[in-house]
């Protein structure tokens, strides 16, 4: 495993963000879209910022089955708690 400065870690992820963003339109737009449909599914209110952390919980579960490290969960947990900030704000 590669040995890497945390704010190096940081600005990978944030231009993770601004790809997505390209991809998948605004942050604000698809999380609070992603709540509205979790909370009509699962008949409980979801706010955005929790569909963040769920997401985190995901990837954090994914890196624990796995035998062989995958920086991209932890990357994309970072990403996840970034946008879980933002949303709270």
């Amino acid at each position: 495993m590669r040995m890497t400065d945390p704010k190096n870690v940081l600005a990978d992820v944030a231009e993770i963000i601004e790809q997505r963003a390209k991809t998948h339109g605004d942050f604000q737009d698809n999380f609070k879209m992603t709540a509205a449909l979790w909370s009509a599914y699962l008949e409980v209110d979801i706010t955005a910022s929790q569909v963040a952390v769920l997401n985190i919980l995901q990837k954090v579960s994914r890196d624990q089955s796995s035998e062989n490290a995958n920086e991209d969960n932890l990357n994309d947990a970072t990403g996840y708690a970034a946008i879980a900030a933002a949303l709270q704000k």
